[in-house]
């Protein structure tokens, strides 16, 4: 066979380790962990290293990148001598210049590379990321290997790079996009609503502090040391509650908290047992605690009730249990004594959801609001909300109205308003020490465990 067409065979060879490097390095960036962690615990050839080469991108996209520059070089080597040989003739005499075919060379393998060794292939690893990914990492594990040297050197020197210009790797997945792919994957059917709405809370828990969701003061239901059994009995019974804190003269003065089943238990056995024997030790925490640190901390101290209060002063401002952090991602949990009321719920933190069915008048009453109200109080609050807001609400739409921050969340499908959150402005939680004292006494209407 001529030499020349043993150069055509070399070229073509250059041209699929170009389209093999290409589509690797797209199908590796836009592979799926997710899947390929699923195709690995199925026994998918290749899944488990091209989990391990994406958890290892930095070495593995400079892998790709010097064996794709070296099959790029050496292909337009090769195919300047092939096309220097063919036209060897009509150079030699004289009827083309070698600048001529220098350039025809250039044009004819630039649009070659860039139609066979770079958009075809990247274009066919992006439609197939997780299957070519699976397919080209026993490849790319072995090349690793052999090019462990050059790696090394040319990841070093970038690494070096980023060092002397002080630009720090960004995350690859940040939270706002994560929040994008889930809404995604919504609207593509992949995931239905309520496990959108889930993973949506969960990205969110992290951010959510003890303030957001706390039972104030005012609505903790407390036992005084010293109550009789009529007296906790009748607690028992109105609040259907399963702990109580208890307190010595005031809520200030929390000495533990009592389980209604341990009292129960030790009433009709008939021990001779103290409040303060049944109690279980309070644990404190803080208004700015972030609820997913509180909610291991609390599970390793096999504790369900934290008493919270201000560092400072050592005041109570109020509790958290943890069915209120498991509300945060759920939604309400209710036992099957509790009476729903889907038209207004109170949240924690001085948060409520309010049906935009209500009169003002209804809202006013249920959050306790004591401000001077001047409008009618059968306005409903879907006129109000239009009102303040100009146009047809939409979901996220918020405004203020003295001091409260209303945040619309429900709409139906016809585009009707459904239900606003509105967040009652409270210095207690706005600020960790609260200017004005709360009474002393414990008031009853309260918090569920």
């Amino acid at each position: 066979m001529d030499p020349s067409w043993w150069l055509l065979f070399a070229y073509v060879l250059m041209l699929t380790c170009s389209a093999f490097f290409s589509a690797s390095e797209n199908a590796m960036a836009a592979s799926n962990k997710i899947r390929l962690r699923a195709f690995a615990e199925e026994g998918k050839r290749g899944a488990k290293t091209a989990l391990r080469l994406t958890e290892k991108f930095d070495e593995t996209l400079t892998t790709i990148l010097v064996g794709n520059n070296i099959v790029n070089v050496a292909g337009a080597s090769i195919a300047t001598v092939f096309s220097f040989r063919m036209f060897s003739r009509a150079l030699s005499e004289g009827r083309v210049a070698e600048g001529t075919v220098t350039i025809i060379v250039t044009i004819v393998t630039t649009v070659i590379v860039f139609l066979f060794g770079e958009m075809t292939p990247k274009s066919f690893a992006l439609a197939y990321a997780d299957r070519f990914a699976c397919f080209s990492a026993p490849i790319l594990r072995v090349l690793q290997w052999i090019l462990r040297p050059l790696v090394w050197i040319f990841g070093g020197v970038g690494e070096l790079t980023r060092r002397l210009t002080g630009v720090k790797p960004e995350p690859t997945v940040t939270e706002e996009e994560l929040s994008a792919m889930f809404e995604d994957a919504e609207e593509a059917g992949t995931l239905d609503e309520d496990q959108e709405d889930l993973l949506q809370s969960a990205l969110e828990f992290s951010e959510t502090t003890v303030a957001d969701v706390i039972t104030l003061r005012d609505d903790i239901v407390g036992i005084k040391l010293g109550a009789t059994y009529d007296t906790i009995m009748e607690l028992a019974g109105e609040n259907k509650h399963s702990r109580f804190p208890v307190y010595e003269n005031d809520l200030d003065h929390i000495i533990g908290v009592l389980q209604i089943k341990n009292y129960l238990k030790a009433h009709l056995r008939g021990e001779r047992l103290t409040l303060k024997q049944l109690c279980s030790a309070p644990f404190y925490t803080t208004l700015d605690a972030p609820i997913h640190e509180l909610l291991e901390e609390m599970s390793r101290e096999k504790v369900t009730m934290a008493i919270v209060r201000d560092p400072e002063t050592g005041r109570t401002l109020g509790l958290v249990t943890i069915e209120d952090f498991l509300e945060e991602l759920v939604g309400e949990i209710y036992d099957e004594d509790d009476v729903v009321n889907d038209r207004f719920m109170k949240l924690g933190g001085n948060y409520f959801r309010v049906s935009a069915d209500c009169t003002m008048g209804e809202m006013f009453r249920d959050m306790s609001y004591s401000g001077k109200v001047n409008m009618s109080r059968v306005k409903t609050v879907n006129t109000w909300v239009m009102e303040n807001l100009g146009h047809t609400p939409e979901v996220d739409d918020t405004f203020v109205w003295r001091d409260l921050t209303v945040t619309v969340t429900d709409v139906t499908e016809d585009g009707k308003l459904a239900y606003v959150e509105v967040k009652l402005a409270n210095e207690l939680l706005d600020s960790v020490t609260a200017p004005n004292p709360v009474p002393d006494e414990a008031k009853e209407g309260g918090d569920a465990e």
